[in-house]
C-alpha cells in the first residue's frame, strides 16, 4: 500500500476512533528543525521548552531523524527554547511569545563545541506564519488593557481587525444583553463577509453565546482579566468548528511565579462630554451621566515557604473583580396625555358621553358622569400619577433615569504536576442588574409605567488537563459549563402588585402584569413587559489526541455540546391581555355622533370611550408560552500538519458535524410541513378572506407536533447527517530564510444556526395557544360579552422541515513578509461563498396577480389583504413564514495588515480592507419580497462596506524612560494609545408600503415587505446632506396598473461613512521597579466628528432620504490604576 493511502487511512481511522474524544483548542505549539552549522539535520537533540512567566519547563522533546521537533499544547505566554546535543554548544532562544492557536516556528542552528557553552539569541517580536493558511488576528493582553475602549468591553476589539465590518446600533457597546435604554445589545460584527450570527464566541475555549439569536453573549470577562484576544477569520483548521464565520476566543490570565496585581477606577461625567449634533440643533442640553468603574486583580504563586511550591513553579492563581455603577438619562416624548379635567370626565369639545346598549351614541355633551370602575382604577393607580403635559400638543417630554450596574469576578488556578501533566480550572461570575425606565425591550414613553428591574447573570466554568504520554503523544481534555440568563420583572405601575385598584374580571384571569391599553388615535396607551425569564445552559465535554510521527503532526478529537434554552417568549405580554378603545362612536337613530366611525375620530372621544368602558376589542391568550429547547451537537475531526520539506508545510483534515435537530422538553414544538398538507380537507373561505364557518377545532392541517405526529420524532425537522467538512492549506517559505510565507487554502465550514427558528412563531401556531378576541365589550368584565368566533385564518410559521445544514466555503491566498525583525506586512485575497443560509420565506404568498380575478383593486391595500386568503396555496392559513435554508452569499476581499513593534510593549498596527459582500439575505430574519424569486434578492448585503481602514497603537514615549530625578519623573513615563476607524458607508435598501403584485405584503404579521422601482442611480448627484442624503428621484413606486413587485435590487443606497478616533494619554509614575501608578485621560471620538446614522429609506414616507440621528459625540474618561 502507498504512503499516501497509509496516511489517509490513519487520518480517517483517527476521526472514527474519536468517539470518546472531544476538543476545544486554547493552546499553541512551538515547532522547528535543528541543524548544524553546515545545514545538516541534527537528530536526537533534546529540546526543552520553558514558560518564563512561571519559571516552569512545560515540555521536553527530542528531534527525530529529520531534525524535527514539536512541543504541543503549550499554554499561551512567554517562552525560552533550549536545545542540547553532545558535541555541540547549547542553543537558547529567549523572548518567544506564544499566542493561542499559534504554530510558532523556532529553528535552531547548533555550533560545534562544548555542551557547557550556550549560544543565546532573542526571538523576533514579529514572525510570519510558516505552518498553515489560517487568517488569525491577535490582540495582546497589553493592548487589551491599554487601548482606548469606550465601555471597557473586549467585544469592541473585533472591529480593530482586517476584514471586519460592523453595524453596531451604538458606539456604546455595553456588556450584557441590553443597553441602558433597554434595547437589545447585539454584537453585529461581520467577519470576512459572513453574518454576525455565524460567529462563535468563547472564553478559554468554552461556549459563550446565547444561542437564541447568536447575537448576544452569556458572560463578560473584565478586560483586566484577559491574557489575549484571538480571532480566527478564515481557513482555520478542522479542530475549530460549530460555526461558519469567525472564531472569537478570549484567553484569561493566569498567575506567574511572581505576584502581580492592580487596582483601578475609571470615571466619566456628562460635564466632560460634548453634546450630540441633533441636541445642539434642537437646543437640547446634553443628557446627564454618572459612570464609575472600579476593580482589582491579583495573581501569583500559591506556596507555603519551606513546605510547598518553594520554587514557585507548580501552582498559580489569578483573581479579578470589577464593579460598574452607571447612571444615564434619556429623553422621551409621550403620546397625548389626558388633562386633569379629562381625568375627571370633563372635555373642551362636544362628544358622545353616553352609549346605547348597541354601542351607538345615546347622548352628547362635554362631561362623562358615569365612569367605569376599571377606568377609574387605571386613573387612580396610573394616569393620575403622570406629570401634566408640557408640550402644546398635549404630550409630555420627560427624562428617564437608566440604572446600569455590573459586577464580575474571575478566579483561575493552574497547577503543573510535572512536565507531563498540567491542569487548570477557572470560574467566572457576572451580575448585571439594570433598571429600564421605559421597560426592557419596550421603551414606553411615559414615566413610571413600564419600568423593569432586570438582571443578566452569567457564569462560565471550565476545567482543562494536558497529559504528555510521551514526547510525541499528548492529550488535552476537559469540561466546560456556560450559563446566561435575562431575568426581568415589572416594577412600574403596570405591575399588578403596584396597582391594586385595577382588578377586572378577565377570561383567563389577572396575572402579574395588567392588561395593556391601546387607542386608535394619539392618546398615550399603556403597556408593560414581564415577568420575563430567559435561561441558557451549555454543557461541553472535549479532548484531543496529538501524535507526532516524523514530519507529521496528527491531531484527532471532537466536541459534544448539550444546549438548553428556557424562555417565556412573549414576556407575559399576550397572556396579560389588552384593551383597545376607538376614537369614534356611530350615530344612533336619535343622536348624531360628531365622530362617526366612517369619519376622522378624536382623542377626546377615545378618552370618553375609555371612561365609559366602551371597549372596541379585548384580546388575551390562555397561556404565557414557554419555549424549552434542547439540542445535542457532536463534532469530530482529524488533521495533519505535514512538513514535507523544511520550507513547505501542508495541512489537511476533515471535520464532521452532527447538529441534531432541536426539540422541546414540554411537547409544544410545532411547524408547518407543506408535504403533510391535505388540500382535500380545507375550510371554505368567504369573499372577505374569513372562514365561512366556525372551525369545530383548531385548524391544524399540515401542522407537525414534535413527539406526536412528526416523522422526525421529538423534532419537527430533519437532521442532516453527511456534514463532512474537508479543509486543505499550505504554507511555503520561498526564500528559505523564514521571513516570507506564501499561504493558501480551501475548506468547508458548517454552521449551527440560532434556535430562534424554534421560538419565533411557536406562540401563534395551533393547537396549544388559544387566543380570545372579544369585540364591543365592557371594561370591567370583557368576558361577559360572548367572544365573537375568530374567523380569521391564522398567520403561522416555524422551521422548514426539509432542513439542510448551512455552510460556508472559504478560500484564500496570502503573502506575509518580515521586512525587519520587528516589522511584518501581510497582504491577502480572501473569498467565501455561503450556501443553505437561513432566512424567512412565506410559503403561502398569494399568487402574483391573482387578486385581479377576485375584483380587488390594485395595488392591494392593507384593508384588502385579508381577502387574499381566498387564493393562498395552503387554504385556511394567512402567511406561513418558515425559517428556510435557501439563501446564499459571496464575499471577495483584499486584506492588508502592517505591524511594527517598538521597544518593550510599544507597537502600531495598520489594517486596510477592500471587499464586496453580496447575497440574497443579510440576516437570519430577512425575507424575500417575492418568495418564488429569491434570486431577485441578490445584491449588496447590509454590512457591505467597500473600504475599511483601522489602526491601533500603544506607544511609550522614549525619553526619560527610567524616570531618574525630578526631571525624569516629570518628563518621563508618558504613553499614548488609540483606536482609529475609517469606513465607507454601509448599504441600504429602499422599501415601499405597497403591494402592486397582490402577494400579501401588507399583512402586518408577515416578514416580507415591498420595494419601489429603481429608475436611476441613488448615488449620482446625491446631495449627501441631512435633508436628502441620496438621490431620492432614483426611485419610483410601481406604476398604477402594473401587476408586479418593485425591481429595486438590494443594497443600492450607500449610507454615511464612519470616521472615529479614540485616543488616550497616560502618565506612568514609577515608584519602584515593581510599583507603578498610571493616570489615564481618554477621549472617545476625540475630534468630535459627527457620524450620522442611516437615512430614512421608506419611499412612501415624507422623511424619505432624511437623516434624523447621529452617533456619539466626544466623551472623556479619567482613570487611575495602581499596578505592582
Amino acid at each position: 500500500m502507498s504512503h499516501w493511502r497509509l496516511r489517509l487511512g490513519a487520518l480517517l481511522l483517527g476521526c472514527l476512533c474519536a468517539g470518546s474524544l472531544f476538543a476545544q483548542e486554547i493552546t499553541g505549539d512551538i515547532r522547528g528543525i535543528v541543524k548544524d552549522a553546515s545545514g545538516a539535520l541534527v537528530a536526537g537533540a533534546t529540546v526543552e521548552v520553558t514558560n518564563t512567566d512561571r519559571n516552569t519547563t512545560i515540555r521536553t522533546v527530542t528531534t527525530d531523524t529529520n531534525g524535527n521537533y514539536v512541543a504541543a499544547y503549550l499554554p499561551v505566554g512567554h517562552y525560552k527554547v533550549s536545545v542540547k546535543k553532545e558535541g555541540f554548544k547549547a542553543a537558547e532562544t529567549n523572548n518567544v511569545v506564544l499566542n493561542v492557536h499559534d504554530r510558532l516556528t523556532v529553528d535552531e542552528t547548533l555550533q560545534v563545541g562544548s555542551s557547557g557553552q550556550t549560544v543565546t539569541v532573542n526571538e523576533n517580536p514579529s514572525q510570519v506564519n510558516l505552518d498553515n493558511a489560517t487568517a488569525q488576528g491577535v490582540i495582546t493582553g497589553n493592548q487589551v488593557r491599554q487601548l482606548t475602549l469606550v465601555t471597557r468591553n473586549y467585544e469592541q476589539l473585533v472591529a480593530a481587525l482586517p476584514g471586519v465590518s460592523t453595524n453596531l446600533a451604538s458606539d456604546q457597546l455595553f456588556v450584557g444583553v441590553s443597553n441602558p435604554v433597554g434595547t437589545s445589545n447585539q454584537i453585529n460584527f461581520s467577519i470576512n463577509g459572513t453574518r454576525p450570527t455565524q460567529n462563535n464566541w468563547q472564553i478559554d475555549g468554552s461556549d459563550n453565546v446565547d444561542r437564541g439569536a447568536n447575537l448576544t453573549l452569556l458572560a463578560y470577562p473584565s478586560v483586566d482579566s484577559i491574557q489575549e484576544f484571538n480571532v480566527l477569520r478564515s481557513n482555520y483548521m478542522p479542530e475549530q468548528g460549530r460555526s461558519s464565520g469567525g472564531q472569537v476566543n478570549v484567553i484569561t490570565r493566569s498567575g506567574t511565579s511572581a505576584f502581580h496585581g492592580s487596582a483601578y477606577e475609571f470615571f466619566r461625567n456628562d460635564v466632560l462630554n460634548a453634546n450630540n449634533f441633533f441636541n445642539n440643533r434642537a437646543d437640547v442640553e446634553r443628557p446627564a451621566m454618572r459612570w464609575n468603574d472600579f476593580g482589582f486583580t491579583i495573581g501569583g504563586p500559591i506556596y507555603i515557604p519551606g513546605h510547598y511550591n518553594t520554587e514557585k513553579n507548580k501552582t498559580f492563581f489569578f483573581y479579578s473583580q470589577e464593579w460598574r455603577k452607571i447612571i444615564t438619562y434619556n429623553t422621551f416624548t409621550s403620546g397625548v396625555l389626558p388633562t386633569s379635567a379629562n381625568l375627571g370626565g370633563d372635555f373642551g369639545s362636544t362628544i358622545c358621553v353616553a352609549l346605547n346598549p348597541d354601542g351607538t351614541c345615546a347622548a352628547l355633551g362635554n362631561h362623562v358622569s358615569t365612569i367605569s370602575p376599571t377606568a377609574q382604577a387605571y386613573i387612580n393607580d396610573i394616569y393620575s400619577k403622570f406629570p401634566a403635559p408640557n408640550n402644546a400638543d398635549g404630550t409630555l417630554t420627560w427624562v428617564g433615569r437608566n440604572q446600569f450596574n455590573y459586577r464580575e469576578e474571575n478566579v483561575r488556578v493552574d497547577h503543573n504536576f510535572s512536565s507531563k501533566f498540567s491542569i487548570f480550572g477557572r470560574y467566572l461570575d457576572d451580575q448585571i442588574p439594570t433598571q429600564e425606565p421605559g421597560g426592557l425591550f419596550t421603551g414606553l414613553a411615559v414615566p413610571g409605567v413600564a419600568v423593569t428591574n432586570t438582571n443578566a447573570p452569567g457564569r462560565n466554568a471550565s476545567i482543562h488537563a494536558t497529559i504528555a504520554f510521551s514526547p510525541t503523544t499528548l492529550a488535552d481534555m476537559g469540561y466546560a459549563y456556560s450559563y446566561g440568563a435575562v431575568i426581568s420583572s415589572p416594577a412600574g405601575t403596570m405591575a399588578s402588585a403596584n396597582s391594586p385598584d385595577v382588578n377586572p374580571t378577565l377570561p383567563f384571569g389577572l396575572g402579574p402584569l395588567l392588561p395593556g391599553i391601546g387607542f386608535f388615535n394619539s392618546t398615550q396607551g399603556l403597556a408593560g413587559f414581564g415577568p420575563y425569564n430567559d435561561y441558557n445552559y451549555n454543557h461541553n465535554a472535549f479532548a484531543t489526541l496529538t501524535k507526532v510521527i516524523g514530519k507529521h503532526s496528527l491531531k484527532f478529537g471532537g466536541t459534544f455540546n448539550y444546549y438548553t434554552k428556557d424562555e417565556n417568549v412573549n414576556g407575559y405580554g399576550l397572556q396579560s391581555g389588552s384593551y383597545t378603545f376607538a376614537d369614534c362612536v356611530d350615530s344612533s337613530a336619535t343622536v348624531t355622533s360628531p365622530y362617526p366611525c366612517s369619519d376622522t375620530g378624536s382623542t377626546d372621544q377615545e378618552w370618553a370611550n375609555f371612561l365609559n368602558g366602551n371597549v372596541s376589542s379585548f384580546n388575551q391568550t390562555n397561556i404565557d408560552f414557554r419555549a424549552l429547547v434542547h439540542q445535542h451537537q457532536w463534532e469530530f475531526f482529524g488533521q495533519d500538519e505535514w512538513r514535507l520539506t523544511p520550507y513547505f508545510t501542508l495541512s489537511y483534515g476533515v471535520r464532521y458535524s452532527l447538529f441534531q435537530a432541536p426539540t422541546y422538553g414540554n411537547g409544544l414544538l410545532t411547524t408547518f410541513d407543506p408535504s403533510k398538507f391535505d388540500s382535500t380537507n380545507t375550510p371554505a373561505i368567504d369573499s372577505n378572506g374569513l372562514y365561512a364557518a366556525v372551525p369545530s377545532a383548531p385548524y391544524t392541517n399540515g401542522i407537525l407536533i414534535g413527539g406526536k405526529d412528526s416523522p422526525y420524532g421529538d423534532a419537527v425537522n430533519r437532521t442532516p447527517k453527511l456534514n463532512f467538512a474537508p479543509r486543505l492549506g499550505f504554507a511555503w517559505d520561498p526564500t528559505h530564510t523564514g521571513t516570507t510565507s506564501i499561504r493558501g487554502g480551501f475548506g468547508l465550514f458548517f454552521d449551527s444556526p440560532a434556535v430562534n427558528s424554534m421560538e419565533q412563531f411557536q406562540p401563534g401556531n395551533p393547537p396549544f395557544v388559544t387566543s380570545t378576541s372579544i369585540s364591543n365589550t365592557n371594561f370591567d368584565n370583557p368576558g361577559s360579552v360572548q367572544a365573537a368566533p375568530n374567523l380569521s385564518p391564522p398567520d403561522i410559521g416555524g422551521i422548514a422541515p426539509n432542513w439542510k445544514q448551512p455552510y460556508t466555503m472559504m478560500w484564500s491566498l496570502d503573502v506575509q513578509h518580515q521586512f525587519t525583525p520587528s516589522t511584518i506586512f501581510d497582504i491577502g485575497y480572501y473569498g467565501n461563498a455561503g450556501r443553505h443560509l437561513i432566512g424567512v420565506v412565506d410559503v403561502n404568498q398569494a399568487p402574483l396577480g391573482g387578486f385581479q380575478a377576485l375584483g380587488i383593486p390594485g395595488p392591494v391595500s392593507s384593508g384588502d389583504t385579508q381577502k387574499l386568503n381566498q387564493i393562498r396555496p395552503y387554504q385556511g392559513y394567512a402567511s406561513i413564514d418558515l425559517f428556510s435554508p435557501v439563501f446564499t452569499s459571496s464575499y471577495n476581499g483584499l486584506q492588508t495588515s502592517f505591524t511594527k513593534h517598538f521597544t518593550e510593549n510599544s507597537m502600531i498596527v495598520l489594517n486596510y480592507t477592500w471587499s464586496h459582500a453580496l447575497g440574497t439575505a443579510s440576516s437570519d430574519y430577512r425575507a424575500p419580497q417575492y418568495s418564488m424569486d429569491i434570486g431577485a434578492e441578490y445584491g449588496n448585503l447590509d454590512y457591505d462596506r467597500r473600504n475599511m481602514f483601522t489602526a491601533n497603537y500603544v506607544y511609550d514615549l522614549p525619553f526619560f524612560k527610567h524616570q531618574q530625578g525630578v526631571a525624569g519623573h516629570v518628563l518621563g513615563g508618558w504613553e499614548v494609545s488609540g483606536l482609529f476607524y475609517a469606513y465607507s458607508g454601509a448599504h441600504y435598501t429602499a422599501s415601499a408600503s405597497r403591494d402592486p403584485g397582490g402577494l400579501g405584503l401588507r399583512d402586518p404579521n408577515t416578514f416580507e415587505g415591498g420595494r419601489p422601482d429603481l429608475i436611476g442611480n441613488p448615488q449620482q448627484g446625491a446631495p449627501n446632506h441631512l435633508d436628502k442624503w441620496f438621490n431620492t428621484s432614483a426611485f419610483a413606486l410601481v406604476p398604477a396598473g402594473d401587476v408586479r413587485v418593485g425591481n429595486e435590487p438590494r443594497g443600492v443606497i450607500v449610507g454615511p461613512g464612519y470616521f472615529r478616533w479614540d485616543a488616550s494619554l497616560f502618565k506612568n509614575i514609577k515608584f519602584t521597579e515593581r510599583l507603578n501608578l498610571q493616570f489615564r485621560a481618554e477621549a472617545f471620538n476625540v475630534l468630535n466628528h459627527t457620524n450620522f446614522n442611516a437615512p430614512n429609506v421608506s419611499a412612501t414616507s415624507s422623511l424619505f432620504g432624511q437623516i434624523l440621528s447621529a452617533r456619539d459625540p466626544r466623551q472623556l474618561q479619567l482613570a487611575l490604576k495602581l499596578t505592582f
